[in-house]
């Protein structure tokens, strides 16, 4: 009985004993470190210290390790200790940020060298080791040029290539893996930032405009990571823009947005922001005012030229839409697909996104998309064009084409080619086209299928100076084909543009005769075909075929398109119409006309006529037959010799 009581007595120590341990004990490998670089050497720290506590409601566990390196300023708020060194916590549940539940003390650091945040996440990783890590920049931000602020250190930031370094050396002390996830728990966490990390960064996790000064609530993000630790790097990011969000709604005079972000969707991204880079600088000398007009309208934000990235593409296409207006033509085909599949690049680079457009805020979060990008009328930073985001897109390009624009510097073409096409056939199997450039150029050619769906291919093509190029292009001759030609120079600047519409001479065909009432084939009528959307017509002559005649469709950049045709002949003081719809591609239309006095007796109303009298004339011959085989049946009976004779004598 004595060691059973024994027994029991060192159970119940025991359970003690493991209930007052730290959760984690240190080298245990956890499924989530969470890693908070806090630079609260600054303004924000009160709201460091809130931000503690609120960890602190929740605190670490055995799947998921709080780690923070948290740095104060001289002379702010006196709370716990009033101490202004960085310490390292581990943050246990119900700690305070207090000298004596800190780890250690590093004494003054700069928050904003990238060597102290590199410290920080090897000790992280090293001391709490997980499965994954997710690493919050706490502190002020200013988008592309740095985050987290060191007021004690002349204000330095960590600047993008310093974050680069620290990353780079952390993911090679990781074995090559990315880290997970990457929070900005700061102001401006801009599509240029994201691009300069994408190679060690596997989410993104941040705010494209400012944010309220608490910034995140850690208790609910904690409590549901907490809860779920088994939850990936994208589900974490959701879960923090969905509480964040979810804890400003009419509780701050600020809109607030919060968004994820794909790295690996960032080259993508790229690669398509690029071709709008390239369009839109050869569109920007013809259409200057569209351009300025778009960006007016374009969603932006606190801070200098922070603009949504996704509405920047929104707005220029919303400034062209009506098909009337000059992108309804050939010259911006190429820059209005370019202008789509950006679009589409930027959805499918944000993983999630989340905002409350807040109906009293200055600044609004009404076409907040989840990427912001610079966007500015002075270019002051000399360095924007060193960004991979800028050497990878031409962005930089863009700013400085746009920039010269809105200050009237619209360069006139740079050259102004000699080309000449010749076409083949009736109809047009296939088109020459011979072009001299005067000095060295790239000649990029769109050829513009309108059919269903819509295709196009491109050609690129080096010219010498004065050397005479011929390209022979056979398209499908079924179709509406368009070519674009794009000048431009070595360096691939625009210099020129030429634009050849319908080369192939396709579009509604109409057809038919015109006769007169008779059903002879009338000549020298003359037949307008009009398309009564677009206003464009055409006139031919009848002859003894016939008529025959091409109108172009309202609309070259649609397919399917449905227009109403209307076809009027005229001849002498004789006219009539007809109104029906095309849809393009179309079958061929035949409409005949029949012209002539309404009381001229027509070809067709004779023959009836004589019908009708030949009709007529028969049955009186029938009439007629029937009666006298009638009075032939009703002659009296042969009489005898005598009675003649006796007849004749009287006679």
């Amino acid at each position: 009985m004595r060691k059973l009581w024994a027994f029991l007595l060192f159970s119940l120590l025991l359970i003690s004993y493991l209930a007052v341990l730290p959760a984690p004990s240190k080298g245990q490998t956890a499924k989530w470190t969470f890693m908070v670089y806090m630079g609260a050497d600054s303004s924000l720290e009160s709201f460091g210290i809130d931000d503690f506590n609120e960890m602190a409601a929740v605190g670490s566990t055995n799947d998921v390790n709080i780690i923070v390196q948290f740095d104060r300023r001289p002379g702010g708020t006196s709370a716990h200790g009033d101490w202004t060194t960085a310490k390292r916590f581990l943050v246990e549940k119900d700690m305070t940020p207090d000298p004596v539940s800190a780890l250690s003390d590093i004494g003054e650091v700069n928050m904003g060298d990238p060597q102290e945040l590199l410290d920080f996440m090897d000790w992280g990783m090293t001391d709490y080791p997980a499965d994954r890590y997710f690493l919050v920049l706490w502190g002020h931000g200013l988008g592309w040029r740095g985050v987290v602020q060191d007021s004690s250190s002349s204000s330095d930031y960590l600047e993008l290539d310093e974050l680069t370094w620290a990353f780079q050396s952390f993911v090679v002390n990781n074995s090559g893996n990315k880290i997970d996830l990457v929070g900005a728990d700061a102001c401006r966490m801009t599509t240029e930032m994201n691009y300069e990390l994408k190679d060690y960064v596997s989410f993104f996790v941040g705010s494209q405009k400012d944010e309220p000064e608490p910034g995140w609530p850690y208790h609910t993000i904690l409590f549901n990571l907490t809860n779920d630790p088994g939850m990936g790097p994208a589900g974490l990011g959701r879960t923090i823009a969905d509480r964040y969000v979810e804890s400003y709604v009419d509780q701050t005079g600020l809109a607030v947005a919060l968004s994820v972000v794909d790295s690996t969707k960032l080259v993508y991204l790229a690669e398509e922001v690029r071709r709008f880079v390239d369009q839109a600088r050869s569109a920007l000398p013809m259409f200057p005012e569209e351009f300025k007009s778009s960006r007016l309208n374009s969603e932006n934000y606190e801070g200098y030229a922070v603009y949504d990235l996704y509405d920047i593409f929104e707005k220029i296409q919303e400034e062209f839409a009506n098909d009337t207006g000059p992108w309804a033509g050939p010259e911006v085909l190429r820059l209005k697909h370019a202008l789509q599949s950006s679009k589409e690049a930027v959805l499918a680079t944000v993983s999630h996104e989340n905002h409350w457009d807040n109906p009293v805020a200055s600044i609004r979060t009404t076409h907040a998309h989840g990427m912001s990008i610079w966007y500015p009328l002075i270019i002051n930073n000399l360095t924007y064009h060193e960004l991979d985001f800028s050497k990878a897109t031409g962005w930089n390009d863009y700013l400085s084409d746009y920039v010269a624009v809105t200050d009237g510097q619209v360069p006139d073409p740079l050259i102004e080619p000699d080309v000449t096409i010749f076409k083949s056939g009736t109809p047009v199997d296939y088109v020459e086209l011979v072009i001299i450039s005067p000095v060295n150029a790239t000649l990029e050619i769109d050829i513009y299928y309108h059919s269903e769906p819509e295709e196009f291919d491109s050609l690129t093509i080096l010219l010498n100076a004065n050397i005479q190029e011929v390209i022979t292009i056979t398209p499908p001759e079924y179709m509406f084909v368009d070519v674009d030609l794009y000048f431009l120079n070595e360096t691939r600047i625009w210099m020129n543009n030429s634009f050849h519409r319908n080369v192939l001479e396709k579009g509604y065909t109409v057809s038919g005769y015109v006769r007169d009432k008779k059903g002879d084939n009338i000549i020298g009528a003359t037949v307008r075909i009009e398309n009564m959307v677009s206003g464009e017509n055409v006139t031919v002559s009848s002859g003894v075929s016939g008529y025959s005649g091409v109108i172009a469709p309202s609309s070259l950049s649609a397919t399917n398109v449905t227009d109403t045709i209307k076809v009027t002949v005229e001849y002498n003081d004789w006219s009539a119409s007809s109104t029906f719809l095309m849809v393009y591609p179309p079958e061929e239309e035949v409409v005949n006309f029949v012209l002539g006095a309404e009381d001229q007796p027509s070809t067709d109303a004779m023959l009836t006529g004589l019908l009708i009298l030949l009709v007529i004339v028969e049955a009186v011959f029938v009439v007629l037959l029937a009666f006298m085989l009638k009075r032939r049946r009703e002659d009296p009976p042969e009489r005898t010799g005598d009675e003649l004779l006796r007849d004749l004598k009287l006679e």
